[in-house]
């Protein structure tokens, strides 16, 4: 449920329509879109619409829309998103801090909803997580301290982004959420690039090497 929770407060849009709380995600991952899925039937058995739409930008990515229509209300009050005011609560739930399972599926709901990961190829290790608002980024930020994944946060004009930078790092938090084909795929590539790193050096040094050497000889 608290990886659900996530993917609610950053992913989706909730409406108040025919009495009724309509709940709407938006994502252009088939992956994110299918777990999205999985967990609503898993938790709450709900009829669920599934729509896709091709955007006009220029990635080109088809959107889906998982719009939940029934039982939106039971699913916000269980997940404390809703006050009995019928408010969105802007409060982050205690009760997601007290196990490490519960930790780790909040951060995996957050990566999947706004989450990403540069290439181990490229020039710098990156991973990020967008939020909302500075309670969230901090709530969040909390549970990376704690395990310390050596968290910063920087304020862009999409929101408030947490981001880890160390490879090792990177790969602990990939571990942590149970994201074991990834973590493998992105320690073989960080493997091989600073296997490829190492060997440039010492070609670069054997080169230098003997351009010394001739210029010596040459004297």
């Amino acid at each position: 449920s608290a990886e659900l929770y996530e993917l609610i407060r950053l992913r989706a849009s909730v409406s108040f329509s025919n009495r009724n709380f309509k709940i709407t995600f938006t994502t252009t991952s088939n992956s994110t879109a299918r777990r999205i899925v999985y967990l609503l039937k898993k938790l709450y058995d709900v009829k669920i619409e599934l729509l896709q739409k091709q955007q006009v930008n220029l990635n080109k990515k088809p959107l889906y829309l998982i719009v939940v229509i029934e039982k939106g209300r039971t699913i916000l009050k269980d997940m404390d998103l809703l006050k009995d005011d019928l408010s969105i609560n802007d409060e982050m739930p205690k009760k997601f801090l007290q196990k490490e399972c519960c930790k780790a599926s909040l951060l995996r709901g957050a990566f999947l909803a706004k989450g990403s990961i540069n290439s181990p190829l490229s020039n710098k290790y990156h991973l990020e997580i967008v939020t909302n608002t500075e309670k969230e980024a901090e709530f969040l930020k909390k549970i990376l301290d704690e395990i310390r994944l050596e968290p910063k946060t920087i304020a862009r004009p999409k929101g408030i982004v947490i981001y880890i930078k160390k490879a090792e790092n990177i790969a602990d938090f990939l571990k942590y959420v149970g994201a074991s084909n990834s973590l493998f795929a992105f320690e073989d590539l960080r493997i091989k690039k600073d296997l490829n790193n190492y060997v440039n050096r010492i070609m670069n040094c054997d080169v230098a090497n003997e351009q010394k050497a001739i210029a010596t000889a040459a004297k």
